[in-house]
């Protein structure tokens, strides 16, 4: 059984509904930051601050759809402030890092450039949050290589 969805899936899922392709179903969905190294933060750590991007983003069975947000006090704002893509199929391959509640989503690609995502699994902010990170590792390897 699903669990319930949290008021921030139901926004993902209204703000990507019409950008989905014929076809395209949303697998999963989660609250997931861009920031720099972990060395860039132990040696400045303003950048942290200056220099993540949070997002809410779906998993669809093609591309990972990503809703800039900005954050509030004390969680990210309801809030689309742009959407960014990343397509499954430039994707040569999954690794997942990380410990405890601070974990990446590293994608290498076939053009030979990288970018991940971090995340934190524990938080309940989507019901998907938790195995959103194994969703991605599947959705990759499941697609025809070419």
């Amino acid at each position: 059984m699903l669990p319930p969805m949290t008021e921030r899936d139901q926004f993902i899922q209204a703000q990507v509904q019409g950008m989905l392709q014929p076809g395209e179903q949303i697998r999963g969905m989660a609250f997931v930051q861009r920031t720099p190294s972990i060395i860039v933060m132990m040696l400045c750590y303003w950048a942290y601050f200056f220099m993540t991007t949070s997002y809410y983003a779906a998993l669809t069975d093609r591309r990972i759809l990503l809703i800039k947000t900005s954050m509030g006090l004390f969680r990210p704002k309801i809030a689309n402030n742009g959407i960014e893509e990343i397509d499954l199929s430039t994707v040569k391959s999954v690794s997942l890092g990380g410990f405890l509640n601070n974990r990446t989503i590293d994608f290498d690609k076939k053009d030979g450039s990288s970018e991940f995502l971090r995340i934190a699994p524990w938080f309940k902010l989507c019901a998907g949050q938790g195995k959103f990170m194994d969703d991605v590792k599947g959705t990759v390897q499941a697609l025809p290589q070419g």
